[in-house]
């Protein structure tokens, strides 16, 4: 039983896929899978990942699905996920550090162990060049805060977002028809009703943001929305997206959701 699944959506990025791999192979322990779902790539990402698990360095599974954006793509992942505790999402244009699944391993013995609200961990990255990304505040000691907590005192980031079974298993994102792409923050907040995040400011991996990445998006609008008794915002662009009813939005135009942000209380 592998404890750890390491998760990689990816579409048309298999020249990326080597420089995530042979992180992989560095790690200074082997308990753990990665779980590669290929997201209707039309380059060579599947011969690519044959060579990969031919070399039988570490243990890799890797499932081809139609092509239906990153969310869809995880949420395959999160229903054939059946023996890991933690499943680690990690880009196909990002790589781990050589210690980073020890790293993980030894903050599930230390905190999860003693609360079981903790749903998921974030961990920081640097970019290529080897600058820290972090929010706008810094803080120095692991902080147990839902996301909307999170993003009004601190700020957002990218990071390594880590989450438990409990959440992965009760939680998906949003499906619609005409849907493009949902932040990932969404499901964050969703599953901030019952778990919080334990933000961890301790850097595992390299993130290396792409031309044609989703990060470079040229987004059209910024629209303040409400739901519930919370202040939101969200970001309105020109890809396809109906409406998000699991988060109480009805929008009658076709629109992305990037990302939503509680305001205030």
């Amino acid at each position: 039983m592998c404890e750890i699944t390491i998760v990689t959506p990816t579409f048309n990025r298999g020249n990326l896929l080597l420089r995530l791999y042979e992180s992989l192979t560095k790690q200074t322990t082997k308990r753990f899978m990665w779980l590669i779902i290929d997201d209707g790539s039309t380059d060579s990402t599947k011969s690519i990942v044959e060579k990969f698990v031919n070399e039988r360095k570490i243990n890799i599974k890797y499932y081809y699905k139609e092509n239906g954006g990153k969310s869809r793509a995880l949420n395959f992942a999160f229903s054939i996920i059946t023996e890991s505790r933690l499943a680690i999402i990690v880009d196909s244009d990002d790589y781990l550090l050589p210690e980073a699944i020890e790293i993980v391993g030894n903050y599930i013995k230390q905190y999860k162990v003693k609360d079981d609200n903790i749903g998921a961990f974030f961990f920081n990255y640097k970019t290529t060049k080897g600058q820290l990304i972090r929010p706008k505040n810094k803080f120095y000691e692991p902080i147990l805060v839902d996301r909307y907590c999170y993003n009004k005192k601190y700020g957002k980031n990218d990071g390594c977002v880590c989450y438990f079974s409990e959440v992965f298993k009760n939680y998906k994102y949003p499906e619609h028809l005409d849907e493009n792409y949902v932040g990932p923050t969404v499901l964050q907040m969703m599953m901030a009703e019952k778990y919080k995040i334990l933000f961890i400011p301790e850097v595992i991996g390299i993130a290396e943001y792409q031309k044609d990445g989703l990060t470079n998006l040229n987004f059209s609008s910024f629209y303040p929305l409400r739901h519930g008794n919370v202040n939101i915002s969200m970001y309105i662009g020109r890809l396809s997206f109906t409406y998000a009813p699991n988060l109480g939005f009805d929008l009658v135009n076709k629109v992305i959701i990037f990302d939503v942000i509680r305001l205030q209380d």
